[in-house]
């Protein structure tokens, strides 16, 4: 059955930003079929790197036929840029509609305490698109270092949806769950309370804010500050200190 793309005609309440100023989530509305997504999509589950394909599947701008082939064919992951090109590639071909998608980003604690706030006012039946940026870590919960020296890096993506009960769902067809409520302790503290949490993108289409952060080593920069504690910061360093090649400047 042909999924719903999205309906450029829908339109939805503006909502008053929170006092954390931060560009406005595009809201995609929630039909039955979305949420009937949630069990059916992902029909080809072989391959670890589909969060975006995931998401836009759930949201309906991917039918499912589409999304299995790119699953078959796409084994490295989107980027945030080629997301959004997607975005407005199939918008355009599908709806005749130019929408210019940008994904915002902004530190952890920033990006959550605008979502708490931001969260509270969405309708309900509609859902925002998310990004996040976190450090690898071993099992041991020490960051993996990549081939430069610095901590590795990944991104994945999520959905949030308010429903028509106004429980705030966390969609993930990683998860083996696929779904768990923000509302819950534990859900929240997994999906956007995690300490190896460096960055939240919003999907927007807003324009491109100066304090976008999209270059890594300017997010290293903050890591002392914003991410690391003392402890981590240590054995981050240990780490470093092994290799005589490696050199990096923390500022006090």
């Amino acid at each position: 059955m042909e999924q719903p793309v999205l309906e450029p005609r829908v339109i939805l309440p503006k909502v008053i930003l929170p006092k954390v100023i931060l560009p406005e989530p595009f809201l995609f509305p929630m039909t039955k079929s979305n949420y009937e997504l949630i069990e059916t999509a992902r029909k080809i589950h072989d391959n670890p790197m589909d969060c975006v394909i995931n998401g836009m599947e759930i949201i309906g701008v991917l039918p499912s036929d589409l999304a299995d082939a790119f699953r078959i064919v796409v084994k490295n992951g989107i980027s945030d840029k080629d997301t959004t090109r997607l975005f407005n590639y199939i918008c355009k071909i599908e709806q005749g509609v130019d929408i210019d998608f940008n994904i915002i980003h902004t530190f952890k604690e920033r990006g959550v305490t605008f979502l708490d706030n931001y969260i509270k006012l969405m309708p309900v039946n509609t859902a925002i698109f998310l990004w996040k940026q976190y450090i690898d870590v071993d099992s041991q919960g020490l960051s993996i270092i990549d081939e430069n020296g610095y901590p590795k890096i990944n991104a994945h993506i999520f959905i949030i949806v308010k429903d028509d009960s106004e429980g705030i769902l966390n969609i993930d067809l990683q998860m083996p769950e696929r779904t768990c409520y923000l509302n819950d302790q534990e859900c929240f503290d997994k999906v956007l309370n995690n300490d190896n949490i460096i960055t939240l993108g919003i999907l927007t289409t807003d324009k491109l804010f100066e304090e976008d952060i999209t270059d890594q080593y300017k997010t290293l920069q903050y890591l002392k500050d914003i991410i690391l504690t003392q402890d981590q910061l240590d054995r981050f360093m240990e780490n470093i200190k092994e290799d005589s090649d490696i050199s990096m400047d923390i500022e006090d």
